[in-house]
């Protein structure tokens, strides 16, 4: 299981997950909703969590000022580990045991650690 886990994350990069799907403003939104449909058509007829995050933040400007940014991220849990897609940082296995899929701003600040979450929502009910 732990190898087809890893297999899993070596499709999601080798499909240019790391980088940006579409052009379009916002595309973290737009690049999560696309993995999300891409992992619901490959595990069509397996029970996995899947779902968009998405979320507000605080992050300091180049002027020192304290600005609030929206952002979206593909998560979804198999084989005990949560995978998170985001455009920011590419593909990658987040490391926790806690139960993520009722806690979004827990899930939104593992990822973004360093940032003050304003507001956190899975965006599939």
């Amino acid at each position: 299981m732990r190898i087809l886990g890893v297999m899993l994350v070596l499709c999601l990069a080798a499909k240019c997950y790391s980088q940006s799907l579409s052009y379009a403003p916002n595309s973290c939104l737009v690049n999560s909703i696309k993995v999300y449909e891409d992992v619901n058509r490959k595990f069509n007829d397996r029970s996995i969590w899947n779902n968009v995050l998405i979320f507000k933040f605080d992050m300091r400007a180049s002027c020192g000022k304290s600005v609030t940014v929206g952002h979206a991220v593909s998560i979804f849990y198999w084989n005990d580990k949560y995978f998170v897609y985001d455009i920011n940082q590419g593909s990658f296995i987040l490391n926790t045991t806690s139960d993520l899929r009722n806690d979004p701003f827990k899930a939104a600040r593992l990822i973004y650690p360093n940032t003050r979450v304003r507001y956190a929502k899975y965006m599939v009910n």
